[in-house]
């Protein structure tokens, strides 16, 4: 069974399902039925957007739901208050005052938008050469890397988010990740010199005859093989009845690559959970 969520978006996300069901609340209930010990409510702090109510989420009101179904839950599971901050390595400013606003158990740091505004969720795959999207992905991991050298964050999300659109466009094959090696080799080195986590992101599992995470498995072997020990597990969810979807296929790999623990946060401080695959 899944033992901890450590990346879920409730309503309070608006790129997440609407329903009024789809909240902190119905997150725990479903949390428990299927065993899962560890969840972190990371609703969006996407700070190249701004103030628009795009992407960003209502973190007072996150804080709030949190604390009151820390209080219910208790251990069963033990909730978890969080965020994903976006962006943090262009608007430092704004990222510090995120940070200071709230406190947080975990803080995930990710990279959706490039400094140059393409937007990987939104760009229309056909117009760009597979060259140009080779640069697109170039200066992807030089941003990822400034992220993973420079800001405030516990765990690095989805390091190699682009290529979920490149496959979902048809133009996946586009990229050879052996061609980035050295480029993800700054990035995780970056990661194991400052004791920060790796995620393993899981919402690529709900896609149909796609049964790997993000970052890919070679990505991961490539991690581990530079010496990084340190996992965060999240299902990237934005629906309460997906929650801790993959998490177990993610738990079985870290198993055969001898990974006997996991990670997870409260008040921004690290602590370990087995790995328990049973």
């Amino acid at each position: 069974m899944p033992i901890c969520d450590m990346h879920i978006h409730t309503r309070l996300s608006s790129d997440a399902d609407q329903r009024e069901d789809n909240c902190v609340l119905t997150y725990c209930k479903n949390a428990q039925k299927a065993g899962i010990k560890y969840l972190a409510f990371t609703e969006h702090r996407d700070i190249i957007t701004g103030d628009d109510g795009k992407i960003n989420a209502d973190l007072y009101e996150s804080e709030r739901q949190c604390s009151k179904a820390k209080k219910e839950f208790g251990s069963c599971p033990e909730v978890l208050f969080g965020v994903e901050l976006a962006h943090a390595h262009t608007h430092k400013k704004e990222a510090a005052q995120t940070l200071s606003a709230h406190n947080f158990d975990f803080v995930l740091g990710s990279l959706h938008i490039l400094s140059d505004d393409t937007d990987f969720y939104r760009m229309d795959f056909s117009e760009y050469t597979d060259g140009e999207l080779r640069n697109k992905f170039s200066d992807y991991l030089s941003e990822l890397y400034d992220i993973a050298e420079n800001c405030d964050f516990d765990s690095l999300a989805h390091a190699s988010y682009p290529l979920r659109y490149f496959r979902r466009s048809g133009r996946r094959n586009a990229i050879e990740l052996s061609d980035y090696y050295k480029d993800y080799d700054r990035i995780f080195g970056a990661l194991i010199e400052r004791g920060k986590a790796l995620e393993i992101n899981c919402k690529s599992f709900l896609e149909s005859g796609y049964n790997a995470p993000v970052p890919e498995y070679e990505l991961i072997d490539r991690y581990i093989y530079l010496g990084g020990k340190l996992f965060t597990l999240g299902s990237d969810t934005h629906d309460c009845n997906d929650v801790g979807i993959g998490i177990c296929e993610a738990q079985k790999y870290l198993k055969s690559k001898n990974i006997d623990r996991l990670c997870a946060f409260r008040g921004r401080k690290m602590f370990f959970i087995p790995n328990d695959t049973e």
